[in-house]
């Protein structure tokens, strides 16, 4: 089908969150024939805007209406690729998309994506600094910000889209080009979700760039094996990036290779600019990313809550010189924890547990410290507050997904932050 004119197209929307509601709109606007389907149950202000676009949907459950007479559809990134509905539609043949994909068939804008198991968020965020440094209207979009549909569907797309892209929103592209694709790096992650093999979820990355063509950039992470023998289509100018050496404001000897990544995008696109060196050097990063809230005693206490994989983890705990109470924990995802057992060994002096993986990792990295259990993060944060000493650092770095306890990740950092300033009693505060 002509996918310029999706007029009465019959088209299924699996998943009715952020992206499904904006592939909805999007596909509506250009006179699909649209029904939508979620299996959980669904906002009621979702639910108003599907009955004002006058578009048929089912909650709760799938049903045979998600592929019977369609002629494609469109996933949502927390969509299961084997769910009854997709594994239904391959068996009938009827083609699968993401909605990036969707997105991008109305876009005309340059688009830079960005992708890697850490640093997606900073890395996007920083190079929208940058971009408005030299004067460029940026739009952020992807896992940040808006959705591409409804970039798409605003048609306010500026001069270059910046786009945080996950493996879930890669599986299932046709055409999906990016001038420069960036991939950060990987890491085990999500393997929940791909059975275990990390090169079923390293392939999923590398697609960013397999509709890459001359003139295009492929950005790759000099320092990480797996990116550097992922494959690139022959036309691609590739470039490798590596650590930076310029003094930064941004937390983590990590986030210097996310720097690297952001001037080697600009270095490709604006060759001649340098207006925006002052933007990356007084760029301070994100909240719940290695976000220090508070100093109470000479305790200092970092939120990490973005730390949702045994990597980021690590990359917390390498951050720091100082003596770390480090609480982890929440709902695993696959992850090897085993891998924390020599950093938390070096130097974490006690590790609190929470979530539904406590007792699995408490497990697993038995004798690497001393181990506790706490029911909340509110028992959590006091018990780490309680026994620390002028000089620790009270670390929240899960290494797990929020979802157990909490909505996502920002949620379980605030309420770190809300803890840390309204229920820890202390006669001097300071920042």
């Amino acid at each position: 089908m002509n996918i310029a004119d999706l007029t009465n197209a019959r088209v299924s929307v699996i998943g009715l969150g952020k992206s499904g509601l904006a592939s909805c709109c999007l596909l509506k606007n250009k006179g699909a024939k649209v029904f939508a389907s979620d299996n959980r149950e669904i906002d009621k202000k979702i639910l108003k805007q599907l009955n004002d676009l006058d578009i048929d949907f089912e909650t709760a459950k799938h049903t045979e209406k998600c592929f019977k007479g369609k002629d494609f559809i469109i996933t949502s990134p927390g969509v299961l690729l084997n769910c009854f509905p997709l594994n239904e539609a391959r068996k009938r043949n009827i083609p699968i998309y993401s909605e990036i994909e969707l997105g991008s068939w109305f876009i005309r804008t340059p688009i830079v994506a960005i992708t890697g198991t850490n640093g997606k968020t900073t890395t996007v965020t920083l190079l929208g600094e940058m971009f408005k440094a030299i004067g460029k209207k940026v739009t952020l979009c992807g896992n940040i910000g808006l959705p591409l549909c409804r970039v798409a569907l605003d048609d306010k797309e500026g001069d270059i889209i910046v786009m945080e892209v996950s493996s879930s929103q890669l599986e299932t592209i046709k055409d999906f080009q990016p001038r420069v694709g960036v991939l950060l790096n990987i890491t085990p992650n999500h393997l929940d979700r791909y059975s275990g093999n990390i090169s079923v979820y390293t392939q999923a990355k590398a697609n960013l760039f397999k509709n890459q063509g001359e003139g295009d950039f492929a950005i790759l992470n000099g320092d990480d094996d797996r990116v550097r023998k992922v494959s690139i289509p022959r036309h691609v100018k590739k470039i490798y990036f590596s650590n930076l050496t310029q003094p930064l404001k941004l937390p983590g000897r990590h986030n210097l290779s996310n720097a690297s990544a952001a001037c080697s995008v600009l270095s490709c696109l604006f060759p001649e600019e340098r207006g925006w060196l002052n933007a990356l050097t007084h760029f301070r990063g994100l909240p719940h990313r290695l976000e220090r809230i508070r100093k109470i005693k000479d305790v200092i206490f970092i939120n990490d809550s973005k730390a949702t994989s045994v990597d980021a983890c690590l990359k917390a705990i390498e951050s720091i010189s100082a003596p770390i109470i480090l609480i982890a924990g929440g709902r695993d995802k696959d992850s090897p924890f085993e891998l924390l057992r020599r950093p938390i060994s070096d130097k974490v002096k006690r590790l609190i547990l929470i979530g539904e993986s406590k007792n699995k990792i408490a497990r697993i990295l038995c004798n690497s410290t001393q181990i506790r259990m706490a029911a909340t993060l509110k028992e959590a944060v006091l018990s780490a507050f309680s026994e620390a000493v002028p000089g620790d650092y009270v670390l929240l770095s899960p290494a797990c997904a929020s979802f157990d306890m909490f909505k996502n990740f920002e949620e379980r950092g605030e309420k770190f932050r809300e803890i840390v300033w309204k229920q820890l009693t202390v006669t001097s505060p300071s920042l």
